[in-house]
């Protein structure tokens, strides 16, 4: 990706997006699902077209690298999700589910490497977009990213 010049932060920040709206609007896992990059959607290109003004979310927007030009990032195979409970039982599936959806998110790997330089822009994306999706939830469904997060790190030290 460093080659093509590719925008991996970019990229980062995405899945982050994804991952968040996939456990916490969709309530599901997330198990075995793929990223892509393809086209943009239709309705993307055609907003500057008509008047519609800036896009809010990147869901609306494509990203531009020099190589591969106007692209965006798809989820595909969602047919291995899950139900995802609101728990610490199900925040551990889910952290489950992160590990074995190798390559697609950051890792919080040791010692440093490339792939640490996402792990960060990933986690502020995530936790950003989840106090989002569930700001008008409970406290405890307000913790669960982080309890997520932190799962995630501890497997990442076994």
């Amino acid at each position: 990706m460093v080659k093509f010049g590719l925008l991996m932060g970019e990229y980062a920040e995405a899945t982050a997006d994804s991952f968040a709206w996939m456990l916490w609007v969709r309530k599901m896992d997330g198990e075995g699902v793929d990223y892509v990059l393809g086209p943009c959607r239709e309705s993307t290109l055609l907003a500057p077209l008509l008047g519609l003004g800036p896009v809010p979310a990147h869901g609306d927007s494509c990203f531009d690298a020099p190589l591969i030009g106007l692209h965006d990032l798809w989820v595909l195979d969602f047919d291995l999700c899950q139900r995802l409970d609101m728990t610490k039982e199900g925040m551990n599936k889910a952290a489950d589910a992160f590990w074995r959806n190798s390559p697609f998110y950051p890792r919080p790997v040791h010692p440093p490497s490339a792939e640490q330089g996402l792990w960060k822009p990933f986690v502020v994306r995530f936790l950003a977009t989840s106090e989002v999706l569930l700001s008008e939830e409970g406290k405890n469904d307000r913790q669960l990213p982080r309890v997520l997060i932190h799962e995630i790190i501890r497997r990442a030290h076994v």
